[in-house]
């Protein structure tokens, strides 16, 4: 058996084990952003390779040969392919934000366990390579904006984020307006906003609660929900006022983008292991 044991976990979590089915420890809502996760398994060659959320360092030791996809991690802005000898190894997260680890296993065998704190997963076989980079930042907007389509009369400019998680973001504004609560908590969204009584708003991420009793003024665009990886407290950010109609377009060309992006790195993946297929 091929084991890696992750030491000094610090609540970094696992995200799919593999589509459609969850383990002790996955988070339901996944990953915070699920593009550059696609892409880290693309880079791997394997969709259901062990994907995880780092939000502090990691240091993994590995008995066996082990292949990784790291995003934004090691100080390293893109997805990075490379292949790690058997002992120990530690991944540092960015600076803001979160990064992603995926693996699997470069035995001959076809299939080997890995353990992960009590969680077992399983991980292809695959040949040894050496390293190989792609940046992803000429598709995904990093700006300190979010498209929000409002549903009140009150539609703050700007705001700065005083806290963010998997849960959501709190951000402080001006002028908010006392708004009556519903008389029953209503069912969210990721990407939801509530006005708080305090005047701040919530907006709801990946793991934020699946109802609310603050009022909902409105929501983040699809398109725009992968910036709460990216992001750190005290950051100013600006609202833009988008429609529905603009919404859908926005999230439309951002998966063709993606779409196109994957292929890519398909390419280049095969090509660096010599796949003339």
């Amino acid at each position: 058996m091929s084991t890696l044991v992750f030491s000094q976990y610090h609540g970094n979590t696992i995200i799919g084990v593999s589509p459609g089915k969850r383990s002790f420890g996955v988070p339901p809502g996944g990953p915070l952003n699920p593009w550059i996760v696609e892409e880290a398994k693309e880079l791997l060659g394997h969709e259901n390779c062990a994907v995880i959320e780092i939000i502090a360092p990691i240091h993994v030791e590995a008995q066996q040969n082990i292949r990784v996809a790291s995003v934004r991690l090691n100080r390293e802005f893109g997805v990075v392919l490379l292949s790690l000898d058997s002992g120990k190894h530690t991944f540092t997260p960015p600076s803001s934000g979160v990064g992603y680890l995926a693996l699997i296993s470069e035995t001959p065998r076809p299939f080997q366990s890995i353990s992960l704190t009590s969680v077992e997963l399983e991980v292809p076989e695959s040949p040894a390579i050496s390293p190989l980079r792609a940046d992803y930042s000429n598709y995904l907007d990093n700006t300190p904006t979010l498209r929000v389509i409002w549903n009140t009369d009150f539609q703050p400019a700007t705001g700065k984020i005083e806290s963010i998680s998997r849960v959501g973001a709190r951000v402080s504004v001006e002028g908010a307006p006392k708004l009556e609560s519903p008389r029953r908590s209503l069912p969210t969204v990721p990407g939801a906003i509530q006005l708080s009584p305090s005047g701040e708003l919530l907006i709801h991420g990946p793991d934020g609660p699946v109802t609310g009793g603050y009022p909902i003024i409105g929501g983040v665009i699809s398109a725009d929900l992968h910036k709460f990886s990216l992001w750190n407290p005290n950051l100013a950010i600006r609202f833009q006022p988008v429609s529905r109609e603009e919404a859908v377009e926005a999230h439309a060309n951002l998966l063709k983008s993606h779409q196109a992006r994957l292929k890519k790195l398909e390419i280049a993946r095969r090509i660096h292991l010599g796949d003339t297929r």
